[in-house]
């Protein structure tokens, strides 16, 4: 439904009740009133006209509360335990299983574990070629992010999880480790961890950058350019001189 504003929203459902309910004269006086906007449609005006006489109102309904994220830190962990039990199962097949869409899905595997989604059937890791293929200029030897204090603490505790809570699920044990982790009092052991590996990460991607990070696609590029260097080129006149020569040899 297109937006109108309030006033718009009060004349519609006016003059649709004091026209005997007729949709026709309803647009028509809309279109003379406002010739620059579009008129609305038959479905519009009966919605606005039920509202009213059910709330007393022709606003929309407020939506409570903030949209979900979908990229929660116990979907990934629920995507990452599925892929290490089932690497074989299909993204469709994934998605249906965890409740996820597969647009949300690619992203935790791109954005948040790193894993292109074509190479979970044959290996989990993906490889820096399969990067290069399809990004220009990604540094290979980049250093991965560090994990979150809560995914630190849940790969401890995996194990733990499911001899306490026996038939989990891959994503019910990411969502016990979610409410365990949450009512958790003293986290700060992890969250040293966390600040530490965070601190190694930066200063390795400092080095990194120092470097260039480009070590290995520099060196592809001289083989390449080797290769074609080392390739002998024949002129025009070399060629005709070969070509008489054969014939000097056949006479």
């Amino acid at each position: 439904m297109e937006r109108y504003t309030p006033q718009e929203r009060g004349i519609i459902v006016t003059d649709y009740l004091t026209n005997f309910q007729s949709v026709v004269l309803t647009q028509r006086e809309f279109r003379r009133r406002f010739p620059r906007r579009r008129a609305p449609c038959a479905r519009t005006i009966k919605r606005l006209a039920e509202r009213l006489v059910q709330t007393g109102s022709t606003r929309d309904d407020e939506r409570s509360g903030r949209p979900r994220i979908v990229r929660s830190a116990e979907n990934i962990a629920a995507v990452a335990d599925d892929i290490r039990e089932n690497p074989q199962t299909s993204t469709r097949r994934r998605c249906t299983k965890l409740g996820i869409s597969r647009r949300s899905l690619q992203r935790i595997l791109v954005n948040d574990l790193k894993i292109l989604p074509q190479k979970i059937e044959t290996d989990v890791e993906s490889l820096p070629a399969d990067h290069r293929s399809r990004k220009k200029d990604k540094m290979t030897d980049k250093p991965k992010r560090p994990m979150s204090a809560y995914m630190l603490w849940l790969n401890s505790a995996r194990e733990q999880i499911k001899a306490d809570n026996p038939g989990l699920k891959a994503n019910e044990i990411a969502k016990k480790g979610g409410e365990i982790w949450r009512l958790m009092e003293d986290k700060s052991v992890w969250e040293e961890k966390a600040a530490k590996a965070k601190e190694e990460y930066i200063k390795d991607l400092e080095l990194c950058n120092a470097n260039g990070g480009d070590g290995e696609s520099s060196g592809i590029k001289s083989q390449k350019e080797g290769k074609k260097a080392a390739a002998p080129i024949k002129s025009k006149e070399v060629e005709h001189e070969d070509e008489d020569g054969k014939e000097e040899e056949s006479k």
